[in-house]
């Protein structure tokens, strides 16, 4: 993971738990595990992200983390979108807030999996160099034989005609 990576995930943690908190000051009564999820998966994506800044470069924690953490967000988007939440939902602000946490989990998530710097160095490393001998084995274009090389190689003029009266 490199370090805009990193910043990134250390970004969606802080945005995580201040979602998490706006979201059960407006609808305590449907919101308690969100708060608990955007707090816990937040507090945690800090921590990886902080980690990541430091030289660490795994990237399962993270990819954990957000797989859970969006997992869980799934289920209460559903759950409150369909109205069978644990109390009245009086406002749409919080699923719309509820949904804006799933939608940046899913994001970062795959950003993370697919994103900007997941190649490892090795492995670019060893791809630059297949590359390269496969240049190397390359068949070299064919020679263009014309005349005036192939007088030059038997000593002749190559003019033709002129060539032949000396």
């Amino acid at each position: 993971m490199n370090s805009k990576m990193s910043a990134y995930v250390t970004v969606y943690g802080g945005l995580l738990v201040v979602l998490g908190l706006i979201t059960h000051w407006i609808a305590p009564e449907i919101a308690r595990i969100t708060l608990i999820t955007g707090s816990a998966g937040g507090a945690l994506c800090v921590l990886w992200g902080i980690r990541g800044l430091l030289g660490h470069r795994c990237k399962a924690a993270e990819v954990l983390t957000l797989g859970v953490t969006g997992y869980v967000l799934l289920t209460q988007v559903v759950t409150n979108w369909m109205g069978r939440g644990n109390g009245k939902a009086d406002t749409l602000l919080a699923p719309i807030l509820m949904t804006a946490m799933l939608l940046l989990t899913l994001g970062l998530l795959i950003y993370l999996l697919h994103g900007a710097g997941t190649l490892p160095d090795a492995a670019a490393e060893a791809q630059t160099e297949r590359d390269a001998i496969d240049r190397r084995n390359q068949p070299s274009p064919p020679a263009n034989v014309t005349k005036s090389s192939t007088a030059r190689h038997t000593g002749e003029s190559g003019t033709g005609a002129s060539s032949r009266k000396s």
